[in-house]
Formats: structure tokens, C-alpha cells, sequence
């Protein structure tokens, strides 16, 4: 870290400075808010070297890194995290009671990070938070959410639950980096493995850092908001709301059509720009992608992220012209599957008309990997049809997701020994 978070004193020198020249006030007029958002602006500042070093580091030693795919990171306020974690902490509360400022109230003006409301997203967060701490080059990756779960309020002594805007404010923590923008298809049809006529999104990352305890090392969290995208020559109003709805909140109502298609796309976007973006990363190290499964591992948090097997199928086949097979036996190598739950919800099931519509090409990869699961089972003749039926990547009109979570990873395993088991005897 740079001097003016190891001194109290360069450190209220810079706090009084950015007070005065990013608000124009002085200590005694300033707000609580402002107060919060000097004080993580030049902490965020501080940590950028660090942040540096980490990159520079993993990439000349060609460190094996893992992307972890959650549709939840329950981050909670990061100023306090990141203020301990940097070893800051001791030295922002002796200045701040030397000006009198409360710690605790400037801590809480942090809105939550709207973006995970359960033990799947938190404990997604505790493990970028642990493998930062143990120097392990671990990265995040979901979807930037413009609203939280709820929020309550205590309104004539009753609880209430409200929206939770909790982007109205600008979020310290993130950078938004236009260089790493996808382009993102979603429906049209196929000709000769060929997707014609696709409506394009981009897929726009803002990385947030995750600060390893006192150990130097900073990894990130990167998160995909969606924009209409100038490949797009027609925007048309559902366009434009389609746009704004992938992003706007976890799990949205699934009860319709509509509902159940929104669902599916979210977790294809930050599936696939999640996936695109580290084949790029690795192809702009001057790999090979043949080698993408010695430089990445795919960590699979439920479900959700089930699609980045059949979409790294499908770049490594319709983009980097690989074969089927070496293809999957890149794909397999790469990927890895944490279920948590036997809970319907969890173990995704997709109607094949929502699904084939939404993403055609993607559905004729999975059939092609069912037809080849199913011939493998009925070779092994230890199956008679109905199990193989039942075992199959498509079935009963629905796309299985755990099933092919369960086909396309080299590692799966449950929360608990139970759930393990019960992906090995039921699913």
C-alpha cells in the first residue's frame, strides 16, 4: 500500500483535501454520505497498486485461475471489509475519532450490494473473500443487478418491504471497463451451424476488488450490465426493454412465458460473456486455445451458469473451428459443478420451446451432446431405455441443466455428502 493509508496524519491531510475539492465543504458542513464517499474513494485509490501487482503477478508466473460462476454474490458493505483486509482500519478509526466523526455511522451509509439474498450468494462471497486471503487467483463473475432483493423499513410500527435502488448512488467499488465488452446473440435461427438474424445485446463488465487479508494480494468480482448494442440496426421498444430487464433484478417473476425466457437469458448472458471474456484474455496472452483447460477452470455454483458448457462448445466449434470431439474434451477438462440444493428451483429445468426459441444454436449443441450421452449409455448396456431416458440431457420436453452440469464437468460435488449422493443415485 502507498503511505497515506499507513499515516494517520497523511491520511487526514487527503481526507480534508478530497472533502473540500470533491464537495466543496469543510469537515464540519459535510454529510455523512460524503464523508463515506471520500473515504472510499481514496481507499479504493490506495488499493489500485496492489491491485496491479496481483494482475502482473498471476500473469507472468501463468497462473491457472479460476472463474467463479454464481448468479449471487452477497458481498454485504465492502468499506469495512476492505478497510480491515488492508490493514487500514486502525488507522482510518484513530483519525476519524481525532475529528470527530462517528466510524460506524460513515460504515453504514454504504448501501448492500444488491446482487445475492440467500447461502448460495453468500457463500460465493466468502469464497472470493478466503482464496484472496490465501493468495489464490480466484475471480467472481455474475450479473451487476440495478435493484436488490428488497428493503425493509419500519413504517407505522409495521415492516414494510420497498425496492431496493441500491445503484441510485454511484458504487465506489467498481470500474467499468468498456475495452472487455461482449457482444451477446439471443434468439434467431440456424442455418448450417450458422445463427442468422440474432438480436444482438452488449454485455458491458464493471470489476469490483476483492482484497485479500493483509497479504498484498487483490483479485475482482466482475459483473455484466447490458446495453443495446451498435450491431443492433433495429431498436425497436421490446428491444430496448429487453435491454434494461436482464439486469434489473435477481430472480424476476418466472410465472409466465415472458418471465421464464428472462430467466434463461440472464443466466446465458453472464454465462457467455463470462466465458468469451477469459478465451480473449487467453488468447491475448498469445496461447493457444487448445491450452484454455491448463490456464482456466470453470467453477459451475448451481445451475445457473450451466450454459457456459454448451457456449464453449460452441465458440471452440463455430468460432475456433475445432472439431466436436476435441472440443468436449476441452470443455470437460475446463469445467467444474457445485450443486446446492435437490430443490426444483435449483435443479433448473427448461421447456424446450422457451429454450430453442431463445437460443437455437445453443439447443442444437445440447441435443448433439445428448445423442452422444445416450449412444455412450446404451454402449455401456448396463441401461435399459427408460433409464436412459430419465438420465438424459433432454427429456419430458425440458433441457436438464444439472444433467448436463453433471455430463460436461470433471469435478462435481454437493454442499454436503447428501446432496452428493443424491446427484449420483436420483439425478
Amino acid at each position: 500500500m502507498q503511505n497515506i493509508l499507513t499515516s494517520k496524519d497523511s491520511f487526514k491531510e487527503a481526507f480534508l483535501h478530497d472533502l473540500k475539492d470533491k464537495f466543496g465543504v469543510e469537515l464540519e458542513n459535510s454529510s455523512v454520505f460524503q464523508r463515506y464517499t471520500v473515504l472510499a474513494t481514496i481507499l479504493d485509490r490506495d488499493l489500485e497498486s496492489d491491485y496491479q501487482k496481483t494482475n502482473a503477478y498471476v500473469k507472468n508466473n501463468n497462473l491457472k485461475k479460476t472463474i467463479y460462476f454464481s448468479m449471487e454474490f452477497l458481498m454485504g458493505r465492502l468499506i469495512t471489509n476492505n478497510l480491515q483486509n488492508s490493514g487500514a482500519y486502525d488507522v482510518v478509526k484513530s483519525a476519524f475519532q481525532d475529528m470527530n466523526i462517528d466510524m460506524n455511522e460513515v460504515e453504514e451509509a454504504e448501501a448492500d450490494a444488491g446482487l445475492g439474498n440467500g447461502g448460495l450468494g453468500r457463500l460465493a462471497a466468502c469464497f472470493l473473500d478466503s482464496a484472496a486471503s490465501v493468495g489464490l487467483p480466484l475471480y467472481g463473475n455474475s450479473l451487476r443487478y440495478q435493484h436488490g432483493f428488497f428493503k425493509q423499513e419500519i413504517r407505522n410500527h409495521k415492516q414494510v418491504e420497498l425496492p431496493d435502488p441500491w445503484l441510485r448512488n454511484p458504487f465506489i467499488w467498481e470500474k467499468r471497463v468498456d475495452e472487455d465488452a461482449i457482444e451477446i446473440p439471443l434468439f434467431g435461427y440456424v442455418e448450417h451451424t450458422r445463427l442468422v438474424n440474432p438480436q444482438w445485446i452488449k454485455a458491458v463488465p464493471y470489476d469490483v476488488k476483492i482484497v485479500g487479508d493483509q497479504n498484498g494480494v487483490i483479485t475482482k468480482l466482475r459483473l455484466w450490465s447490458t446495453e443495446p448494442s451498435d450491431r443492433q440496426l433495429i431498436k425497436s421498444d421490446a428491444y430496448l426493454k429487453m435491454t434494461t430487464q436482464i439486469c434489473d433484478s435477481l430472480y424476476p417473476d418466472d410465472s409466465t412465458e415472458e418471465g421464464k425466457s428472462l430467466r434463461l437469458m440472464q443466466s446465458y448472458v453472464f454465462s457467455a460473456a463470462g466465458i468469451k471474456s477469459a478465451i480473449n484474455e487467453h488468447k491475448n496472452a498469445g496461447r493457444d486455445i487448445r491450452t484454455l483447460s491448463d490456464f482456466y477452470t470453470f467453477q459451475i455454483n448451481d445451475t445457473h451458469p450451466t450454459l457456459i458448457i454448451p457456449e464453449l462448445m460452441r465458440i471452440l466449434m463455430d468460432e475456433e473451428f475445432i472439431s466436436y470431439e476435441d472440443a468436449w474434451h476441452i470443455t470437460q477438462r475446463s469445467c467444474a459443478f457445485t450443486n446446492h440444493t435437490i430443490l426444483s428451483e435449483a435443479l433448473e429445468k427448461w421447456n424446450i420451446q422457451i429454450f430453442r426459441n431463445l437460443l437455437p444454436r445453443i439447443y442444437e449443441i445440447i441435443a448433439e451432446m445428448n445423442r452422444r450421452f445416450k449412444f455412450i449409455l446404451e454402449s455401456d448396456g448396463r441401461f435399459n431405455k427408460e433409464q436412459i431416458y430419465m438420465m438424459g440431457l433432454v427429456g419430458q420436453n425440458h433441457v436438464r441443466m444439472a444433467h448436463i452440469c453433471i455430463y460436461g464437468s470433471f469435478s462435481i460435488n454437493g454442499v454436503a455428502e447428501l446432496h452428493t449422493s443424491i446427484l449420483k443415485n436420483t439425478e
